[in-house]
């Protein structure tokens, strides 16, 4: 079960309608071909193997030896992510999974991919790691539906032969998640390599963004718990090196949770993990798995969390990032949507980007033949948004007349778009003079508002752990004390409640 907590939590509502494996063959002509498979039922994924938990016995009968996690030198070099054909469209799979189901309900109001909603709602954060440069994507009004997708391939290009191993331990210990491991651990060693990206299980999901805006999206889920046949049963799993001095000096596996997360979520890595809880929120995961490896590619520490329990880490240290940037971040691309839909003309192509941390996001008509993706359906699914066209048109008129409200005087080919919580005080709207007729969106909350929030928050944090821990004082020294302290021989951790 969730632990008990006070932090407010980003709360979404996603419905997955099917999950599909995709293979890729070539045709008669050589040429490329995806086809879709719909799986028997959308939980159809594999178990989660409870590795937080035998890697503690791993390392109690391996004189705590990290776990290698890359079997040969260079191994990383041989794995590629998939190359998706320039003539495809970029949403390629999402157009088979909705013809194959037919599914194109008259409330869908965007079709996209999960990673490019996270996309768009991590570059609201002005923070130097918010990724802006990552934000190329296309917006596209067709057939009365707004579609976006990414603009560009997914880079696996590196600077260093190390850099890439770490990239690719991510895939590695997904396949360390899913392994039956022996009983004997002193057997345990690499994994051989993997080539998991080449057939992933991904599933059609509807997500409602704010009251009149909803997207269809395909979002990727690792892994689940044993039996769950819910999302909020289903695992996200991440591995990374933190970001302190020596992972090998800590024990990780002796930790509790609150200690682990006082170490790994600090002033240098919160955004990664404002980012893995946006991923998991907006897929309804609500179970995170870490996996801490060293600088040589070696798994020193596997650990579980409800993601409420790594909310509660990111609102107590950077409080005013939740409250204006996270918790705030469905309702901010819904109104981007919005904003696309009044002012993107029908049939033409806009390219979205993002020069700086704290620039707008640039909305500029760009002619089709400067894409990289050009081509933005496939037959069939072009076909099946035809079909429904007269129905989503009587369903605009009826429900989302904001999509055609106070409309600019002739039609800009160059826009800008910063979100409502960004505006100046007073709460005037952050869109560009053009569209700043439009109607008022709502007062943002104001800056000692938030200020107070976070104190009164600080302070009750403290007050909690205080109360409810004798050791608490000691917990509020320094990550390096932490450190220090957990090389020495400790106590058997407090138990965990796991669901």
């Amino acid at each position: 079960m969730p632990p008990k907590t006070k932090a407010k939590v980003l709360r979404t509502s996603p419905h997955v309608k099917a999950t599909f494996r995709y293979e890729e063959n070539n045709d008669a002509s050589g040429n490329a071909c995806l086809k879709a498979h719909k799986c028997a039922a959308f939980y159809d994924l594999l178990t989660y193997n409870d590795l937080h938990r035998s890697f503690d016995s791993y390392l109690e009968g391996n004189d705590q030896r990290p776990l290698p996690m890359i079997c040969k030198p260079g191994e990383s070099k041989d794995f590629g992510v998939r190359v998706i054909p320039v003539s495809n469209p970029r949403l390629t799979r999402l157009n088979l999974a909705v013809t194959q189901l037919e599914f194109m309900p008259e409330t869908a109001d965007v079709f996209t991919n999960r990673g490019d909603l996270v996309d768009i709602a991590l570059s609201f954060f002005p923070h130097f790691d918010n990724n802006f440069q990552k934000i190329r994507h296309v917006a596209h009004l067709r057939h009365g539906r707004l579609f976006i997708w990414h603009d560009a391939q997914r880079d696996d290009t590196f600077g260093s032969s190390k850099a890439r191993d770490g990239w690719y331990s991510g895939y590695k210990f997904e396949d360390m998640c899913r392994h039956v491991w022996p009983q004997n651990t002193q057997t345990w060693t690499a994994l051989p390599e993997t080539n998991k990206d080449n057939n992933p299980l991904i599933s059609l999901v509807e997500l409602p963004l704010k009251k009149d805006v909803s997207t269809v999206m395909m979002a990727e889920y690792d892994l689940r718990l044993p039996g769950a046949k819910k999302p909020n049963g289903f695992v996200e799993l991440k591995c990374f090196l933190p970001r302190l001095g020596n992972p090998d000096s800590v024990r990780w596996q002796e930790l509790t949770n609150a200690e682990v997360l006082d170490l790994l979520v600090n002033k240098r890595s919160f955004m990664k993990f404002f980012k893995t809880c946006l991923q998991s929120r907006f897929s309804g995961c609500e179970n995170l798995v870490y996996g801490i490896r060293n600088k040589k590619v070696n798994l020193v520490g596997v650990r579980k969390f409800h993601i409420s329990e790594v909310e509660q880490k990111l609102q107590e240290l950077e409080p005013r990032f939740y409250y204006r940037h996270y918790i705030t971040a469905l309702t901010s691309v819904g109104e981007f949507i919005s904003f696309l839909f009044r002012e993107c003309v029908d049939g033409e192509f806009y390219l979205i980007t993002k020069r700086s941390v704290h620039s707008p996001l640039s909305v500029i008509r760009t002619p089709r033949q400067e894409l990289m993706f050009q081509t933005a359906f496939t037959p069939g699914f072009e076909s099946l948004l035809e079909k429904h066209e007269e129905q989503r048109n009587a369903f605009l008129k009826r429900s989302r007349p904001n999509f055609f409200g106070s409309r600019s005087e002739g039609r800009k080919d160059a826009l800008e778009y910063k979100p409502v919580i960004a505006a100046r005080k007073g709460g005037s709207s952050s869109l560009t003079s053009a569209s700043r007729k439009m109607r008022k969106p709502k007062v943002p909350v104001a800056d000692v508002q938030v200020d107070k929030l976070a104190n009164d928050l600080q302070q009750t944090s403290l007050q909690d752990r205080s109360f409810s821990d004798p050791e608490a004082e000691s917990r509020q020294t320094s990550n390096t004390k932490l450190v220090k302290s957990s090389t020495k021989p400790r106590k058997p951790r407090k138990a965990i409640v796991e669901e």
